[in-house]
């Protein structure tokens, strides 16, 4: 499995996609003398998306590497586009923003179980937030 955005595949080992509920957009209201409460329901929101994720790659051969990486998805911060999931479970989620790698650890060295060893990786994850949920 491979998560691209906006047709660039990302650099990563990923579980599925966790995704909140879309937002409720709605007002609530008392009025004096009235039991309860009234609302308007004006509709739903956007949603986070996050994946958990070892940033890996045969081009990481140093500590150094990994952080770069992590600088060039810095860079992806508030852009706009398409998020796909290839492999086994595809899917596509339209106009999505990238909100950032917040990493879980530190940058480590394989030391073999499915990612090529003599590299670095480091645990995170991947946050994005869509705007209109499908």
């Amino acid at each position: 499995m491979a998560i691209n955005f906006n047709g660039t595949p990302l650099k990563c080992l990923h579980t599925f996609p966790r995704g909140s509920a879309p937002e409720l957009h709605v007002q609530r209201t008392q009025f004096a003398g009235v039991v309860g409460v009234s609302q308007i329901v004006l509709g739903v929101g956007g949603r986070e998306l996050s994946f958990e994720v070892w940033l890996t790659d045969a081009s990481f051969v140093t500590a150094a590497s990994v952080d770069n990486y992590r600088q060039t998805l810095d860079g992806l911060i508030g852009a706009g586009g398409t998020l796909q999931i290839t492999g086994n479970a595809p899917a596509t989620f339209g106009d999505c923003t990238f909100v950032g790698f917040e990493p879980t650890g530190s940058v480590l060295p394989v030391l073999g179980v499915g990612m090529p060893v003599g590299t670095f990786w480091q645990a995170g994850t991947l946050k994005f937030f869509q705007l209109t949920p499908d």
